[in-house]
C-alpha cells in the first residue's frame, strides 16, 4: 500500500469520525446549557406587546434532549434551538414558540414558524407546527392558527395526530 492511498484512507476515517462526534458534541452543550453565546434574551411569558416587554431569564419549559415518536434522531429543545432551527420567542405559559429555519434548510429555508405544545407529564409532551413558511416571526406568534389537543395521539395537528416527545436517555 502506498503512502498517498493510507493518507486518503486515514483523512476519511477522521472525516468520517468528525462528522459522528461533531453533532454529538453540539446535541451535549446545548443540553448542558452552553449553546449559544447567552447573550440574546428570549422571551419566555406575556408574549406579544413591545420589543422586550415580557423577556425574562426563564428557559423553555419543554427543554431537553427529546425522542420522537417517528424515529428520527433525537432532538435538542434550548432557550436557542429548537431542533435544528433558532427559537426566537417563546412563551412557556403559553405553551408555544416561534422558530426560525435556517437559510441554508432542506424544507422552507429561511422562514419563520409557530410550534404549540402540550404540558409535560411523565416525560412526554406532544407538540404540532401550527403555521410554517412564514416570513416573519410577527406573522408566526401572531397566527390564527389553532391546534385541537384533546386528543394528539391521533388527530388534532392539521389532518395528522401531534408529534410525540419522549425525554431521552442521557
Amino acid at each position: 500500500m502506498s503512502i498517498r492511498s493510507w493518507s486518503n484512507r486515514g483523512l476519511s476515517a477522521w472525516l468520517a469520525l468528525l462528522a459522528l462526534v461533531l453533532p454529538l458534541t453540539l446535541a451535549l452543550a446545548l443540553a448542558l446549557g452552553a449553546g449559544g453565546c447567552g447573550t440574546e434574551s428570549k422571551s419566555s411569558g406575556g408574549g406579544g406587546g413591545e420589543e422586550g416587554e415580557g423577556e425574562s431569564s426563564g428557559s423553555i419549559e419543554v427543554a431537553g434532549t427529546w425522542q420522537d415518536n417517528f424515529g428520527s434522531a433525537p432532538m435538542v429543545i434550548s432557550d436557542e434551538l429548537w431542533g435544528w432551527d433558532e427559537l426566537v420567542e417563546f412563551d412557556s405559559d403559553a405553551n408555544w414558540a416561534v422558530t426560525h429555519a435556517p437559510a441554508d434548510a432542506e424544507w422552507q429555508p429561511d422562514t419563520y414558524s409557530k410550534q404549540v405544545w402540550t404540558a409535560v407529564v411523565d416525560d412526554v409532551f406532544h407538540y404540532c407546527t401550527v403555521a410554517s413558511g412564514l416570513e416573519t416571526a410577527e406573522a408566526a406568534r401572531d397566527t390564527d392558527a389553532l391546534a385541537d389537543a384533546s386528543s394528539p395521539d391521533e388527530s388534532g395537528c392539521g389532518d395528522f395526530a401531534w408529534s410525540k416527545m419522549t425525554r431521552a436517555e442521557e
